[in-house]
């Protein structure tokens, strides 16, 4: 596509930011779905690697997603362009104005990579240009949009990105790796860096005496042959005595269809050791120096020198490595630490070009020898959103912590919500792994239930509550999980949900069905004796991709159900470590137009996430209405009027109906595929 200028007087976004077109050219992009333009800093300000002094337009309240550590992204709230995070980087500014969201979408492409600096009374645009190149001419650094939706902000937004850098793909153009289908288990709180081939089969073991098997598995942390925080060679340590390939065997025997494990980026914390076997087979340099925001870290990560494999040499260092793990019988890997690799390049190696290198080697080598089952993690940063070709799941927040206090879980939802508006668009994002038996687990479960990420538990063995991962599961060990990713609704995306009484919701989406999740984020004060109650409401019109005018709603807390039209408002209140998931599901009449008959499917309601135990509904005759299960459970349903007969793969089968309340209940027994019909 040719460049096609826009000048400051005839660009309608050139007064997003004051200043901007002062060292930018602006070249629109105008499509359905919003008015957008890239800003191209010129080579003067690529030189200096800055512009200061923006402010955004009306200078209103805003919300942010910015790093405030190299590794993951978190929320932020400014009232104006002054209220700035401590520390850090904001990779996405979004405002509203004039009845318009305006989105500013900073970019990591070519050799050039910006974000904006946190400190300071106002914006400043950070610019990094990869030593040994220079702008010959503006280069591409910033995506301005503005548009009503702001979810059609941000997905176009992207998928102008996409469509011009050729780097990245949308969620929807990738294929969903094959674990994010099971239920799984992971070491890292069970037995943190501990982890053995004893410890590991004891776990299985644990889950099998249960008569659930996680369908996927992740040995992290603690199995590689490391030294001084660097990786030595592709082989297990001692703990595994014979490798991986026995306890891998015996996870499959036990019915574990795919077993993965973890690594860092770099090989290791501190990288793969210049000194070591592999120094022979792979070319690595060292970056010496501490690195200023990780003083008072632990060593892992305060480290005063790190040895990185080159560039040139980590596409065949990765084709080696994923060859070598497959021979032993992983099926996946968890790769974290991803966000550091700018630490081990510093200020002599190429970061943009580093970033891809290492991006296209580890997601090429994961396609070739795993069939795409990666898990990124620690991996927030734009450098590898824009890099995110063929890798569909990304650890979407810092880490599930069960030491922390319970008024802090809430945070951990609020973040991934947040943090969802951006990853959605091109990722699978993964809310990370949680305790069953934990006093928030229940909280989390239901957070996991409809994030439309993986669904696993980091459980000690013989402590697991069994009763609440069946919620999330069929008795076969796959997850039950949306079908898309859950995003904030609209009402929530610039309100605070941390420090302000108000519910945190989210929404998703099973077919027709809308699903909407309320939850209690508000982080108690140090000095509350007491966590505060939050209230808000909710109603049809929280669902922006809905489209039905009536529905029934089932409310997981109450059990109830009860019929809601476009425009209502209904109140909610919860306490600490509250929440609700309300399933709004279409009342549909046949085809004849008898308004006598009218059915809503529910789903599994002994479920977490009823609607997503569906594989489809509706009418298949004048007074038939079908529903294809997924497995057993309590199925429920709304129906204006009392079904004559229910039938289960094609026999009578006993139900309950309250014509009252206008619901009915069928217990179905099979745990297989089941179709379901309703006569009238």
């Amino acid at each position: 596509m040719p460049r096609a200028f826009v000048s400051k007087k005839n660009s309608s976004l050139s007064d997003l930011f004051t200043g901007l077109t002062d060292h930018c050219e602006l070249e629109a992009m105008k499509g359905p779905w919003v008015n957008g333009a890239f800003v191209h800093a010129s080579p003067e300000s690529i030189a200096t690697g800055k512009i200061s002094g923006l402010t955004h337009k009306g200078n209103a309240r805003w919300m942010g997603l910015y790093r405030r550590s190299v590794f993951w992204f978190q929320p932020f709230f400014g009232k104006d362009a002054s209220d700035q995070p401590e520390k850090g980087e904001t990779i996405l500014v979004l405002w509203k104005s004039g009845g318009s969201y305006n989105l500013a979408l900073t970019l990591s492409h070519g050799s050039t990579r910006a974000a904006f600096d946190t400190a300071g009374d106002s914006f400043t645009l950070m610019i990094d240009q990869d030593k040994g190149t220079h702008a010959e001419s503006a280069e591409p650094v910033l995506f301005l949009a503005r548009g009503k939706n702001p979810f059609s902000l941000i997905r176009g937004a992207m998928e102008t990105c996409s469509n011009r850098f050729k780097t990245f793909r949308l969620r929807e153009e990738k294929t969903a790796p094959e674990f994010v289908d099971y239920l799984g288990w992971c070491t890292w709180d069970a037995f943190y860096k501990d982890v053995s081939e004893a410890k590991v089969l004891k776990g299985l073991r644990s889950f099998s005496k249960a008569g659930l098997i996680p369908g996927f598995m992740i040995i992290d942390d603690g199995w590689q042959d490391v030294e001084n925080f660097r990786m030595q060679s592709f082989d297990a340590n001692k703990k595994f005595p014979d490798g991986l390939a026995p306890i891998i065997e015996k996870a499959k025997n036990m019915g574990v269809n795919l077993v993965g494990v973890w690594h860092t980026l770099q090989g290791y914390w501190q990288g793969t050791d210049a000194k070591g076997p592999l120094a022979k087979d792979y070319r690595i340099r060292v970056k010496r120096g501490r690195v200023d925001h990780f003083k008072g870290w632990p060593e892992q990560y305060d480290a005063t020198e790190r040895d990185m494999v080159i560039a040139q040499d980590i596409h065949r260092f990765y084709q080696d490595y994923y060859t070598e793990l497959r021979s032993q019988g992983v099926d996946m890997t968890k790769v974290d630490n991803q966000g550091m690799l700018e630490d081990f390049c510093g200020k002599t190696q190429p970061r943009v070009a580093s970033y891809r290198a290492y991006q296209q080697a580890v997601q090429g080598a994961a396609a070739t020898h795993f069939e795409g089952n990666l898990l990124h993690c620690m991996c927030n940063s734009n450098d590898i959103a824009f890099h995110y070709a063929t890798a569909s799941v990304w650890r979407n927040s810092d880490d599930f912590y069960p030491d922390k206090t319970i008024s802090k879980q809430g945070w951990h939802i609020l973040c991934n919500g947040m943090n969802a508006f951006f990853s959605h668009t091109f990722a699978i994002p993964d809310w990370d792994m949680f305790q069953s038996y934990h006093e928030s687990g229940l909280f989390h479960a239901a957070a996991r239930a409809i994030s439309g990420g993986p669904v696993y538990v980091s459980d000690k063995p013989g402590k697991q509550n069994f009763e609440l991962i069946r919620k999330l599961c069929f008795d076969d060990g796959t997850a039950i999980r949306s079908a898309v990713p859950a995003v904030p609704t609209e009402d929530c995306l610039l309100v605070d949900c941390e420090h302000e009484a108000f519910p945190f919701k989210l929404q998703t989406y099973q077919d027709s069905i809308g699903i909407l999740g309320v939850f209690h984020t508000l982080t108690r004060s140090d000095d509350a004796v007491e966590a505060q109650k939050v209230t808000g409401y909710w109603g049809l019109d929280d669902l922006s991709e809905y489209e039905g005018e009536t529905c029934a709603v089932y409310s997981y807390k109450s059990g109830k159900i009860q019929t809601v039209k476009a425009g209502d408002k209904h109140s909610i209140t919860l306490p600490e470590l509250g929440f609700d998931i309300l399933t709004a599901s279409p009342i549909e009449h046949p085809d004849s137009g008898n308004e006598k008959l009218a059915v809503a499917p529910i789903g599994l309601t002994n479920k977490l996430h009823p609607s997503a135990c569906m594989d489809g509904w509706g009418w298949s005759g004048k007074k038939t209405y079908g529903v294809a299960l997924k497995g057993g459970g309590e199925f429920t349903f709304f129906s204006k009027s009392k079904p004559k007969s229910v039938r289960v793969d094609g026999a009578d089968t006993k139900f309950d109906f309250d014509l009252k309340k206008k619901m009915g209940r069928v217990n179905v027994a099979s745990d297989q595929q089941t179709l379901l019909e309703i006569g009238f």
